[in-house]
């Protein structure tokens, strides 16, 4: 397995805010043309968090470094990354004594051949930008979202301002039936599209304007505009900011055809990489 492409481009930023630990995780993964954009916020009143969230990057990356990719189904590994990543959950909270129920929410997201799918838990979120503004967006399994859907809240931006009543009603761990997987069906990328992966943390404190000019139009390179869309968010809720992480991806015309150099397989480094990670987690254990 490699580090994505040098197309598309993609950057990423996380600041723990006025939180004692940042419980979330994000990462981007490729394998033989398959791009793999992953994103998990642990979350808070139950323990270990952030080795629920971990679970769910760790579950993916594995999945996909074995993976084949002439019979690869993008549908079919995002439901196993789910149940893989659930299953360790629980098995993880079960070996504790007494037993534990870690959760974390959970996004993925699948590219392949110039064609996205993508699924969710919880309340991160996945956004596509398109023509300069946001074209589409996942739904939160909350209710204050089905408040929105039913028209007691007006917008996007309402529904932002609620949020702190917010229950979140699928996640990964907690309850031992796997929730509902919900994939979207295969969508053509264009060329500029940009994808936003981000947790609450993001999108409870920008209205949906903000994220349109800071990730779009904002000043800099990708990188330094996810950094900066992140810097906002916990500005405008300190002192009580939460965790706050973004993941963001802009795709090229020509990346259809984009293929991993082996020449640049940095299968050593991203397995050092995620060594160290499975040692914070079993720091916190």
């Amino acid at each position: 397995m490699s580090q994505p492409p040098q197309q598309p481009d993609y950057a990423r930023a996380s600041q723990r805010g006025d939180r004692k630990v940042n419980q979330d995780r994000c990462e981007v993964f490729a394998h033989d043309g398959i791009i793999v954009l992953v994103l998990a916020d642990g979350m808070g009143g139950h323990p270990k968090g952030e080795v629920a969230a971990q679970m769910f990057v760790d579950s993916s990356y594995h999945l996909l470094k074995n993976a084949d990719a002439a019979s690869f189904n993008a549908n079919d590994f995002i439901y196993l990354v789910m149940k893989t990543a659930h299953k360790n959950i629980r098995h993880f909270g079960m070996q504790k004594r007494p037993p534990i129920y870690p959760r974390s929410t959970g996004v993925i997201v699948v590219i392949q051949d110039g064609m996205m799918q993508w699924s969710h838990l919880g309340d991160s979120r996945t956004y596509l930008f398109r023509a300069g503004q946001a074209h589409r967006r996942s739904l939160d399994h909350t209710r204050v979202e089905l408040m929105r859907l039913k028209g007691t809240i007006e917008d996007s931006d309402s529904q932002s301002e609620a949020s702190g009543r917010s229950g979140v009603s699928k996640c990964l761990g907690g309850k031992k039936v796997l929730p509902d997987i919900e994939i979207t069906p295969p969508m053509p990328l264009h060329d500029g599209d940009i994808l936003l992966l981000c947790t609450d943390g993001i999108w409870s404190q920008l209205k949906e304007a903000q994220l349109e000019a800071l990730i779009i139009s904002g000043n800099g390179s990708l990188k330094e505009r996810t950094s900066n869309m992140v810097d906002e968010a916990v500005k405008a809720a300190h002192p009580n900011s939460d965790n706050a992480t973004a993941l963001a991806l802009c795709w090229h015309a020509n990346d259809r055809d984009a293929k991993p150099d082996p020449q640049n397989d940095n299968i050593t480094e991203i397995d050092s990489a995620m060594d160290h990670l499975r040692g914070l987690i079993d720091k916190y254990q």
